[in-house]
């Protein structure tokens, strides 16, 4: 009988398998948690994590920030629980729980937790799709007879497969371009850490070297570890992915019917990446890009302004919200450059395909920062795509909102700049859209009455809170007669160390306070930027400083040295008070409870820099005049206003309507303009409405009888800044066949001052300009241009429309006034009479160094203004009226207060003083309050980032750093 042959026995070689698998689920697991748990809870919970808890009690911080932290630790936890008991004798299910449930988790929570700050919808929809995905492979492995389940489960377990298997997929793509470069550069950053751990020598604090060492150890071989094991994912993660979907679509029993649901799945996961991943900048900006050209188009624009905010603040936010811009970022080029060793064109081709791929973390971009002018905004040039747009998109809303962005979005700015895992960085990027960089410590002001007027002195202390330099601005208004005629900075409260102002042209003053900001050193302006308004800046408030306390391991505060400012201004009694500053608005101070704020000694503790006025105790008004060498006369003469006379009955009035978008909230005040202005035609004064039209208006401004206005041409588009509504009412004006107009009364309200520079050229007005700024709010100031024509016109701004007409009567009836060739006019309760010294036979009641003099000379120069309203482009014109200034040491229009604080600023200044523009100012934005957004690292940095290690370890080389520095300070 033949003899079969025996089978070559397989049990060995099946053995072989296995001893395999259980080294590879055994070891990697295993190995991998155990450095893991070490790390964090010996480095990443003492270290990080008591900060960020009291950054999220104190409110800098989201509640929802502490979720990142507690899923890096508890997961591993859990992962080590289910591996000591369901999956002890399942070297396979190990892996599959490490790589298909704990890693993706943990490198998505990663991602989020140190690249982005506030997760966009389609971020939010991949976490979610990712953690159904993560649980169903879950349920898999844990479930033992997910078979015999009810078959509404078993498809409800089909479906999160499905999930499972896209997200996967696309997880897969993504980690894949990372893989190699990572596992190149994971290795050599691992050496480069061990090599900083003993660059510099630890602090002699032992309680501080044991337990960073071991952070710094177990950080490193986490990094090299972690590494290996990226390395391995993108074909790990859809590997185990298929087989979890495999043994779903097994469990449905319909094969064509479990293939439909997946490509259906799949499909639907598709779209909504499309339709939610959508960024709406683009569309914005292509709303935006060409002005409306019929009233049809802004009636469709307007039906837009949803879209239109939406994309211009997810273009303002973008840099909080993305980690680049599409076709700047070249990390993952450079990394296989560098890391790799690719050539160039391969790496190219790698990056191309990467910006396909990483659609959900890049932004589109929009085109807006390449076609928006420069118009005294944030600057676009120079920066990357993400910056520059935020600038582009900042301009732009303000443009078309006629508000700034940060103001009226703050609650979504406020949120995207709260959205990090850091206190300090939440901390600053809060201070600065809160205006809380510098608290006001001491603020002291002091009164002295001298007769018909008082001299006010303000004391300020400032302190900066955060860690960067920082420029306390305000702009402010004082009354129109009132002068300003002091500023002076110093280090301590003594006055005698204090250095001491300068009056100087105002493009010189600017010009060298500008080029002093940027070197660093210490200057400070006040500068008149309206008939009423001024603006003061202070730089730097040095900032604070931070170290670290030995025992505790606790970060903790030194203040920064304090700067004092003193400020001094002169004001009239009005009615038995002395009226105040009153703040039009702060940028980067605040003051509370904590701030020492006292007026005449008396505390004060209102919300307000100040109050609107104080009691007169023995001020109080009378009649004055003053006579100066040039040989004209200032005569101050009590009066109210209800004293003013009757309008002319052959008035010949310009109205100008502003019809800003921001005129929205006074539309009832424009209406009862309208009807003042009825009445006063009725008294048989001819009177023209000249309505105004913004860019995005569809239409050109109109000029109608007053008559002929109805509601519909009172709606209320776009911005405007002052300059364009008075250019649009001389283009009108030209194509009347009467243009002559005996006043012009403008009604606009506070906003337009920072929309930019709006390039258009004003000539001088043959009639008086008067703004009547409704809602009784001055706006923060006018352009150059435009406060040269209001000014040398004759006229004014006024808070309302009753004061803008009792002016415009009192100017016109002064023109029956012998030898006045200059309109009488009536501020703040005086009546205000210029005229030649030789037209009077009486002696002047007070000499030309009386202190008086200086508020006389603000009505003389405002005087010369009006004679040489033709000759103010000319040096000449404006060195004269310089000289009146500089003699009584105040501020003007043309004459600013700079105070220096060494020689090289001035001389400086001296050189800048006999320059041909020595009198044209630059338009700035000045105290920009929203930091530049720099805080997103590129891909390459926050995937290292993400691998933990790196990142502590370098936090430790930089605290062993600034402890040697301390100590080196204290010694």
């Amino acid at each position: 009988m033949e003899v079969i042959p025996e089978p070559a026995p397989v049990i060995p070689r099946q053995r072989a398998r296995d001893r395999w698998w259980r080294i590879a689920g055994y070891g990697l697991f295993w190995t991998w948690h155990v450095i893991y748990l070490l790390f964090f809870w010996l480095g990443f919970v003492p270290i990080v994590l008591p900060g960020l808890s009291e950054a999220v009690l104190a409110g800098l911080i989201p509640l929802d920030w502490l979720v990142p932290p507690l899923i890096l630790g508890l997961v591993p936890i859990a992962g080590v629980a289910l591996g000591a008991t369901v999956f002890r004798r399942r070297p396979r299910g190990l892996l599959a729980l490490g790589y298909g449930v704990e890693a993706p988790v943990l490198i998505l929570v990663l991602v989020r937790f140190l690249a982005l700050r506030e997760a966009t919808p389609l971020v939010a929809l991949l976490l979610g799709l990712l953690g159904v995905g993560v649980l169903t492979l879950l349920w898999q492995l844990l479930d033992t007879r997910l078979a015999a389940r009810a078959t509404w489960l078993k498809a409800l377990h089909f479906a999160g497969a499905v999930v499972l298997l896209g997200i996967n997929l696309y997880a897969a793509l993504w980690l894949a371009f990372f893989a190699l470069p990572v596992l190149v550069g994971g290795l050599r950053g691992a050496v480069e850490a061990i090599i900083s751990v003993f660059r510099y020598p630890p602090p002699l604090d032992p309680i501080r070297v044991i337990p960073s060492s071991l952070f710094a150890v177990l950080g490193i071989a986490l990094l090299a570890f972690t590494a290996t094991l990226f390395f391995g994912m993108p074909v790990a993660a859809p590997v185990l992915a298929i087989r979890a979907w495999r043994r779903a679509a097994a469990m449905m029993g319909r094969r064509t019917l479990a293939g439909l649901m997946t490509l259906m799945g799949l499909i639907a996961i598709v779209l909504a990446f499309v339709v939610i991943g959508r960024q709406t900048q683009p569309a914005a900006y292509a709303l935006l890009k060409e002005p409306p050209r019929t009233l049809a188009a802004a009636q469709a624009l307007a039906k837009e302004d949803e879209t239109i905010r939406q994309g211009l603040l997810n273009a303002y936010l973008a840099p909080y919200r993305y980690t680049s811009a599409a076709g700047d970022d070249k990390s993952i080029e450079n990394m296989y450059r560098i890391f790799v060793g690719f050539p160039d064109a391969w790496a190219e081709r790698i990056q191309d395909a990467y910006d396909a791929v990483a659609q959900p973390f890049v932004y589109a971009p929009s085109g807006m920062s390449a076609a928006a002018p420069q118009d005294g905004g944030r600057e676009s040039r120079g920066l990357g795509t993400l910056q520059a747009d935020s600038a582009a998109a900042e301009r732009l809303y303000q443009r078309y909102f006629d508000a700034p962005i940060n103001k009226r979005e703050r609650e979504a700015v406020v949120r995207s700049v709260r959205s990090t895992w850091s206190g300090d960085q939440a901390q600053q990027a809060w201070q600065a859209v809160d205006e809380h960089d510098v608290r006001l410590v001491t603020q002291t002001v002091t009164l002295s009455e001298r007769g018909a007027y008082a001299d006010v002195e303000l004391y300020e202390v400032y302190q900066n809170e955060t860690p960067e330099r920082q420029e306390v601005v305000y702009y402010f208004s004082l009354p129109e007669s009132a002068v300003v005629t002091g500023l002076w900075l110093g280090t301590s409260s003594a006055r005698e160390g204090r250095s001491t102002f300068r009056v100087s042209p105002r493009g010189a003053a600017q010009q060298v306070y500008v080029e002093q900001v940027q070197q660093r050193v210490d200057p400070a302006l006040l500068e008149q930027v309206g008939p009423r308004q001024y603006r003061l800046r202070v730089f730097p408030i040095e900032p604070a400083r931070w170290s670290s306390s030995g025992a505790s391991r606790e970060n903790f505060k030194r203040t920064g040295p304090e700067l004092h400012l003193w400020m001094t201004w002169r004001v009239l009694a009005q009615d038995r008070v002395l009226p105040l500053a009153q703040l039009t608005e702060h940028r980067n101070v605040y003051w509370d409870a904590r701030s020492a704020r006292e007026i005449n000694g008396k505390r004060y503790a209102g919300d307000d820099w100040m109050p609107a006025s104080v009691p007169a105790t023995t001020a109080a008004a009378a009649t004055w005049r003053v006579d100066f060498a040039n040989g004209q006369t200032v005569i101050a003469e009590p009066k109210p206003m209800s004293s003013a006379p009757a309008l002319p009955r052959d008035l010949r009035l310009a109205v100008v309507v502003d019809r800003s978008r921001s005129m929205r909230d006074h539309a009832a005040e424009v209406d009862a303009a309208i009807a003042r202005l009825r009445g006063v035609r009725a008294q048989g004064a001819s009177v023209t409405v000249f309505l105004t039209a913004s860019e995005y208006r569809g239409e050109p401004p109109l000029a109608l009888d007053l008559d002929l206005v109805k509601p519909p041409h009172l709606d209320y588009v776009g911005g405007q800044k002052p300059s364009e509504l008075l250019a649009q009412f001389e283009a009108l004006r030209g194509t009347l066949l009467d243009k002559r107009f005996d006043a012009v009364l403008v009604l606009t309200d506070e906003a337009g001052f920072e929309l930019g520079d709006a390039k258009v050229t004003l000539a001088p007005s043959d009639a008086p300009i008067w703004m009547a700024h409704l809602g009784g709010k001055p706006s923060l100031g006018y352009d150059d241009a435009t406060l040269q024509v209001i000014q040398g016109s004759g006229g004014g701004a006024a808070g309302s429309v009753e004061e803008a007409l009792a002016r415009i009567a009192i100017a016109l009836d002064g023109r029956g006034v012998p030898g006045a060739p200059v309109p009488r006019d009536w501020a703040d309760g005086y009546l205000w009479t210029v005229m030649p010294t030789e037209s009077l036979s009486a002696p002047p009641t007070l000499p030309d160094d009386d202190p008086l003099a200086a508020v006389a000379a603000r009505r003389l120069i405002l005087a010369e203004m009006y004679r040489g309203r033709a000759n103010l482009g000319k040096l000449a014109t404006l060195d004269q009226l310089h000289v009146i200034a500089k003699k009584q040491g105040i501020v003007t229009p043309y004459s600013s207060m700079i105070v220096l604080v060494n020689a090289q600023q001035e001389k400086r200044l001296d050189t800048l003083e006999g320059a041909a523009d020595r009198f044209e100012r630059e338009a700035e934005r000045v105290g920009t309050t929203v930091p530049t957004i720099t805080a997103v690292p590129e891909p390459h940095e926050w995937l290292l980032l993400g691998l933990v290690g790196l990142y502590l370890v370098w936090t430790l080389a930089q605290r062993r750093r600034r402890g040697l520095l301390a100590s080196r300070e204290r010694t």
